[in-house]
């Protein structure tokens, strides 16, 4: 606490002004776009009257409302402030040429192929690195915190302005029409004061990651800290973006080694929890929403077939899971997982032909084997086709006289709730028959899709993971003798 009461007794601030600018940037598409003018001219006294420490907070306050503070032909002021900003500095301070400056001009070469004939994207994107070098070359610790404390606020009330003004027309005709949440729907997605979705989902996710350092360097209280990433959360939300679950769950991965790290057990363990909750969110929307959805577009355009459909939102699963795996499969420490599940198969196979559990031994087997959960789970997939198309859950659906977004959550929820069956008739095939009938040529043909797949998730693993493997082999043994020991006792 008296780290932050530090930085407010060294506030100097000044806040009455930049107020004032947003307020009238606020009311201009209400009232006349003369006051951005106005808005403007306040800004450029500000920038001759201070130093770039306030200009720095001044230009972190306008970045979320850059496209209503523009020009009646939509090029925001606030990129021309940022190149008359740089002007004024380096007329008033001098330039210096040093590593950052190089790195900067590295950054517009590349900007310039990547935008070509985009102009004004151009522009903002060049005079934003401008600022940021300026920012940064003279960024000092209050500084830093008064540019993310107001960065976080503007994107906050700018969020909630937007919301409340979302369906007027003078919104409308600044940030165009909410595009559609998906195909079909009537929900739109929520885009704030810009007029792409996703870029104001970046600063969103920029607000929280902010907010959680602020809160980890006790700059803020928890109780500000939890009001803040509520609302963000709630925003975020809104946009409908599958990137933002994404993001989401990297941030959500970092702050867990963090508290880990900063040895805070007790909050690592509510992450734990966090964590476990937010993968099933994420696995329902890769398999059972993502795929839904799709199936929804097919069936539109193919009505009347419903066999096809069915058979297509099966391929589509099996093609999502197959995606997940190779994308995960790039990580070297998953890598290193699949070599050990290699040494798992390789070891029950020694075992399983009577050989002593040695590395050597062990070795000369194949990584895989018919009773791996990987083929588990394609047979489950497989299932699943045939379960959903004798089941006409479509049909069934249409005629209780339910449509829409209710039609499409139902869908869902049915389809979780038969995964026991699916698991269950997937479990008797895989496991049990299969298991018990290796040599079977029908058990081949039918295995033949999970032992393939295998290959993506099983790597030859090295001695010492074989090591590894029969200590646990062994251990597994040594409690199932004594199990049944104390059974017959």
């Amino acid at each position: 606490m008296e780290r932050r009461k530090l930085v407010r007794d060294r506030l100097t601030y000044p806040i009455q002004g930049i107020s004032v600018i947003l307020a009238l940037i606020y009311l201009s598409p209400f009232v006349s776009s003369l006051l951005n003018y106005a808005a403007f001219l306040m800004c450029m006294y500000r920038l001759m009257k201070y130093d770039e420490r306030v200009f720095s907070v001044d230009y972190c306050c306008l970045i979320s409302v850059a496209t209503v503070f523009a020009l009646p032909g939509g090029f925001s002021l606030v990129v021309v402030l940022s190149l008359l900003a740089e002007f004024w500095f380096v007329v008033r301070d001098g330039a210096v040429l040093d590593s950052a400056m190089a790195v900067l001009f590295l950054l517009v070469c590349y900007l310039m192929l990547r935008i070509q004939s985009s102009v004004s994207g151009f522009v903002l994107c060049v005079s934003q690195l401008l600022i940021f070098h300026r920012m940064l070359s003279f960024a000092d610790t209050q500084t830093i915190l008064l540019d993310i404390g107001a960065f976080v606020l503007s994107v906050l009330t700018s969020s909630v302005y937007a919301l409340v003004f979302r369906k007027t027309s003078a919104m409308t005709a600044i940030v165009g029409r909410e595009v559609l949440a998906y195909y079909g729907s009537s929900l739109t997605r929520f885009q704030g004061l810009f007029r792409d979705p996703n870029y104001y989902m970046s600063l969103v996710i920029m607000a929280i990651v902010l907010l959680t350092l602020l809160y980890f360097k006790k700059y803020i209280s928890k109780a500000l800290f939890s009001a803040g990433i509520v609302c963000m959360f709630f925003f975020g939300a809104l946009t409908y973006s599958k990137t933002f679950l994404f993001l989401i769950c990297l941030y959500w991965g970092l702050c867990f080694f963090y508290l880990l790290r900063a040895r805070r057990y007790i909050f690592a363990a509510a992450f734990s929890v966090g964590t476990v909750v937010l993968a099933i969110i994420l696995f329902i929307g890769m398999f059972f929403v993502l795929p839904i959805g799709l199936e929804s577009l097919i069936k539109m355009a193919l009505p009347e077939q419903d066999l096809v459909v069915n058979l297509l939102g099966g391929v589509i699963r099996i093609c999502v899971f197959l995606g997940y795996i190779l994308a995960v499969s790039q990580l070297k420490e998953i890598r290193r997982v699949f070599q050990y599940h290699g040494a798992e198969h390789k070891t029950i196979h020694c075992y399983e032909h009577g050989l002593e559990l040695t590395p050597e031994n062990a070795r000369s087997f194949p990584r895989l084997h018919v009773r791996c959960g990987t083929a588990f789970l394609i047979m489950v997939m497989i299932i699943a086709i045939l379960v959903y198309t004798i089941i006409p859950l479509n049909l069934l659906i249409e005629g209780w006289g339910i449509s829409g977004p209710a039609a499409f959550a139902l869908l869902i929820v049915v389809r979780i709730a038969l995964m026991p069956l699916i698991a269950g008739i997937s479990y008797e095939i895989t496991v049990k028959w299969a298991g018990s009938h290796p040599e079977n040529p029908l058990v081949r043909i039918v295995l033949w899709p999970g032992m393939q797949m295998q290959r993506l998730t099983t790597n030859e693993p090295d001695d010492s993971m074989l090591e590894c493997a029969i200590e646990a082999m062994r251990l597994v043994l040594d409690r199932e003798k004594e199990e049944l020991q104390n059974a017959t006792n």
